[in-house]
């Protein structure tokens, strides 16, 4: 179940500079039940030879529930300028939500780094921008720098054949820069330039496609209780 509430406001302060402040708020809630009983057990029958377990089986029960507020801030200024004719600057915050869930079935004995549940994912948003037309509307240019900082970010992984998610803090920034030029109808060139960087905080986990982590001495073997790789390390 989920439900929200937002709303946005605009503010034209003067004849070249607009403001927008958008505000939401959101609750979801989660609630998983699932066990796998014997498929003759909803019709009252014990198979011949088989004990009835029917007292002995145990639902999986988690449930999740989270709120979250969000929104955003954009300032946009569009003055005029002698060498273009349209010019927009604009800086914006915006904080975005995902909410969290609830991990596959597992036994913690076996599989002891999974979690039941996994966390929301924010992420605040910062960009500031340069937008450009020029040249009696045949070039446009286009600037934008940019920071996200992600707070659990949801990151999924596969253990035993099953995809599980786990949360971590990231960070995102770059620059982005795009120029259009189209001097006649049937003509045009475009150039694009972008520079990214990116970076996980704070989560350290196997790589389910490179079990031995790029090791000579590890042989990968199949684990019988659930077929999954495991990597057999040697000791010193």
């Amino acid at each position: 179940n989920a439900w929200a509430l937002f709303g946005e406001a605009y503010w034209q302060a003067t004849e070249t500079l607009k403001l927008t402040i958008g505000a939401r708020y959101t609750s979801d809630s989660k609630h998983v039940e699932d066990a796998q009983p014997n498929p003759l057990f909803n019709l009252g029958a014990t198979p011949l030879g088989t004990q009835d377990i029917s007292s002995k089986i145990t639902y999986r029960t988690p449930d999740l529930n989270q709120t979250a507020g969000t929104g955003r801030i954009l300032l946009q200024w569009t003055p005029t300028l002698s060498w273009t004719e349209q010019t927009m600057i604009y800086a914006s915050y915006s904080r975005g939500y995902k909410s969290g869930g609830i991990n596959p079935g597992f036994n913690p004995a076996v599989i002891t780094d999974a979690k039941v549940n996994f966390g929301s994912e924010h992420v605040n948003a910062f960009e500031l921008g340069w937008k450009n037309r020029a040249l009696n509307g045949t070039l446009q240019a286009n600037l934008t720098a940019f920071y996200y900082d992600y707070q659990g970010m949801q990151i999924s992984r596969i253990i035993a054949r099953s995809s599980f998610n786990d949360n971590t803090n990231a960070t995102i920034y770059g620059l982005e820069a795009e120029f259009i030029m189209q001097p006649i109808p049937a003509l045009q060139f475009t150039a694009a330039l972008s520079y990214l960087h990116t970076s996980i905080n704070d989560l350290s986990i196997s790589d389910s496609r490179d079990p031995s982590g790029g090791r000579s001495d590890v042989v990968i073997i199949k684990d019988i209780t659930n077929a999954s790789n495991c990597a057999v390390i040697p000791t010193v």
